[in-house]
């Protein structure tokens, strides 16, 4: 088993992922990779909210189905949150799985996180 640390694939460079959408669509926050049936993603998010309110993140992962939405425990301001701690998602070579991210306010949310890659 190989275990590989990549960025999330929502992000430029490593840089963090700007919740900016209120919009259930949401933006994505990483796809899992399609092309191996043996891999999958261990998935690290940590969230900040740079407003003075309280906002909440809702989370998601889509694929062949609609998305059901999953909140996450309020954010308040500038104070780091881990909303993801190492959450699985597997993508089939059919349809890719996608992590989605809308907030009750658009853009005063940010995503930081990894993926570890794990192949057998």
């Amino acid at each position: 088993m190989g275990v590989t640390r990549i960025p999330i694939s929502g992000s430029s460079f490593g840089e963090a992922v700007l919740v900016s959408t209120t919009a259930t669509t949401g933006v994505i926050v990483h796809q899992a990779s399609t092309g191996a049936t043996n891999t999958m993603d261990e998935v690290w998010l940590t969230g900040c909210n740079s407003a003075s309110a309280t906002h909440v993140v809702y989370l998601a992962v889509a694929g062949s189905t609609v998305p059901m939405a999953m909140p996450v425990d309020p954010l308040t301001s500038n104070s780091p949150v881990r909303v993801l701690a190492g959450d699985l998602i597997k993508s089939s070579t059919l349809a890719a799985k996608t992590i989605l991210a809308y907030g009750t306010t658009s853009n005063v949310i940010a995503l930081y996180g990894y993926v570890n890659r794990i192949s057998s």
